[in-house]
């Protein structure tokens, strides 16, 4: 998280610009994570697009959007 944060942080914008931008990155990047756990593991069990989308929708979501939101919530940034 601190990773995604400092590079978008270096950026010459608003804050509020720079948390939007973090969110899109951090969901962006759980959906991609996602993606890659149903490609290694689900297509052999879990087989169908459906679950392919469930394996991207749910850690965007969650992690990505919820974490994001309480990581941006528990921490300042100036």
């Amino acid at each position: 998280m601190n990773i995604i944060w400092n590079k978008v942080n270096e950026l010459n914008t608003s804050i509020y610009l720079k948390n939007r931008l973090y969110l899109g990155v951090r969901i962006l990047v759980n959906l991609i994570i996602g993606a890659f756990l149903w490609v290694a593991i689900g297509r052999f069990f879990l087989q169908g697009y459906m679950w392919l989308f469930c394996f991207m929708g749910y850690p965007a979501i969650f992690t990505g959007f919820y974490g994001g939101m309480i990581y941006l919530f528990n921490h300042e940034f100036a």
